[in-house]
């Protein structure tokens, strides 16, 4: 794949990159010098490559460090930041218990200072475990059954609320029913 507007690219373990001790679950880079945004990106290399294979984050600079023996300063590359990706949706917050209590949890899964209810949860850069992690927690905070599939089919805070919202509704209303001991039948 050719992408004439950029300059360079690197890709590595931000393990090898930067000394993020005890922490295993760190992104996977990918460092790029262009204009481009990480959704457009992502999307093409969606095209050539199987999905495990594209990076977990992206990190815009403007010129790949060397040392001064000519190869790659991967101690100056920039960490990933712990704010939303250079996303091509409009922030928006979460308004009701159920968005702030899901933000709440992405947020501590992915390493995130916020997210948005129109953010979606691939497009912040979640790799299956981070989704397990998250329906655990889903499934503890609020005590519904939620396959992991849940997050395929509603990707975003504001799609997951209403799924949960629904759920918790329906475990409602399918309390079983009184029964009454002792009733005589004449």
């Amino acid at each position: 794949m050719q992408w004439p507007r950029v300059r360079g690219v690197l890709f590595c373990d931000t393990l090898d990159a930067h000394s993020y001790a005890g922490q295993h679950d760190e992104p996977v880079l990918g460092t790029w010098t262009t204009q481009w945004g990480p959704i457009k990106i992502r999307n093409d290399l969606a095209r050539v490559i199987p999905d495990f294979m594209i990076q977990d984050a992206f990190v815009r600079i403007d010129a790949i460090p060397h040392t001064p023996n000519g190869k790659i300063d991967r101690i100056s590359l920039p960490p990933p930041s712990r704010e939303r990706s250079m996303l091509d949706v409009a922030f928006v917050p979460p308004a009701s218990t159920t968005e702030n209590e899901i933000a709440q949890i992405w947020c501590g899964v992915l390493n995130l200072d916020c997210v948005g209810v129109h953010d979606n949860l691939l497009d912040l850069g979640a790799h299956s475990l981070n989704m397990t992690q998250i329906i655990n927690r889903l499934r503890d905070e609020f005590e519904v059954q939620l396959p992991l599939s849940a997050l395929f089919e509603a990707p975003t805070i504001a799609s997951l609320a209403v799924e949960l919202d629904a759920r918790k509704a329906r475990s409602v209303t399918c309390e079983p029913p009184q029964l009454t001991i002792g009733a005589s039948h004449d």
